[in-house]
């Protein structure tokens, strides 16, 4: 049987390292690389094809949420199995919904995390038992959408923010300075959003997101700067 290849995704390089030597301990483990930041473990996600991808929720200025989401976008047979620094429901909520397959704190037996990469590799779901209760709870309790909106809410926060301004009349240069961003960036993040919501233009994702609900920014937020 091949090994669950599992790449870690921790800016503690510490932990990331203790945490790699556990699971190359195992015979089914196999840890193919350690990653400090979103955009590292999202280009090594790309190149090295891992099962299962570990990561922190907190890695500086990143939002590990969204990058759950990219990284799901991005190849929906990867499994992600995240962990926050403390038993959050709201946060494991919103990480499930971003397309975790786990959630679990740093402070669990180094053995239930083995367990618990283990069983998101064979495509179990892992929530620590004194966390599902409350997820579940929440995950009832969310509203239901129509398909429209659920199509802008799985955009990234980075993509909403591009939407936005594009619903506010910015063309792709008043957007990079608008977002501190480059214009082949704000292509790319278009480009993307466009893939998300099935559409082939701009005029059809500002149409879409207003149907949505999506409201453009206030004028004076607009403005370029």
């Amino acid at each position: 049987m091949c090994p669950i290849r599992v790449l870690i995704v921790d800016d503690h390089l510490a932990f990331a390292r203790a945490v790699a030597l556990r699971l190359q301990a195992e015979p089914d483990l196999e840890v193919v690389g350690c990653r400090r930041s979103a955009a590292e473990g999202e280009a090594s996600a790309r190149s090295m094809d891992p099962h299962v991808v570990l990561a922190d929720l907190e890695l500086g200025t990143d939002d590990g949420i969204d990058m759950v989401a990219r990284l799901r976008s991005g190849n929906p047979r990867l499994r992600v199995l995240v962990l926050g620094s403390e038993e959050d429901a709201v946060v494991a909520c919103a990480a499930i919904r971003a397309g975790a397959s786990g959630f679990l704190t740093k402070a669990v037996p180094v053995d239930e995390l083995v367990r618990a990469v283990r069983g998101v590799g064979r495509d179990e779901t892992w929530i620590s038992p004194r966390l599902l209760t409350d997820v579940l709870r929440k995950l009832q309790e969310l509203p239901q959408v129509s398909g429209e909106q659920a199509l802008v809410e799985a955009l990234s926060r980075r993509e909403r923010e591009v939407l936005s301004l594009m619903m506010a009349g910015l063309d792709r240069s008043e957007i990079a300075r608008r977002l501190f961003l480059s214009a082949n960036t704000v292509r790319t993040h278009t480009r993307n959003l466009m893939a998300k919501l099935g559409v082939h233009s701009s005029v059809e994702a500002v149409s879409l997101a207003l149907r949505a609900g999506l409201r453009p920014p206030r004028p004076a937020d607009a403005q370029p700067q």
